[in-house]
């Protein structure tokens, strides 16, 4: 396994240890996640799904909470993961 320089902690509801890795460019502009290290994100307040949107690279890989996607500039449906 590679070592990426993440923090173990616990996530979710149940609090399940993961390891967490912040990401250098966390809250760059973008369209769509190739453009980022993890994914590109709507910041909230959410956006009506399928309309044109620029959003920022998410801060880390925990995929936990609620949120929205885009993909090609486009917003994707928000998800809620516990």
């Amino acid at each position: 396994m590679l070592n990426k320089g993440g923090v173990i902690k616990g996530v979710c509801k149940l609090r399940l240890p993961a390891c967490i890795e912040e990401y250098a460019d966390a809250n760059n502009a973008c369209a769509d996640s190739t453009e980022c290290l993890g994914e590109c994100l709507v910041k909230q307040p959410f956006a009506e799904a399928g309309k044109p949107v620029t959003g920022v690279c998410s801060e880390n890989n925990d995929a936990c909470g609620c949120f929205q996607m885009i993909k090609s500039g486009v917003a994707q449906q928000v998800i809620c993961v516990d």
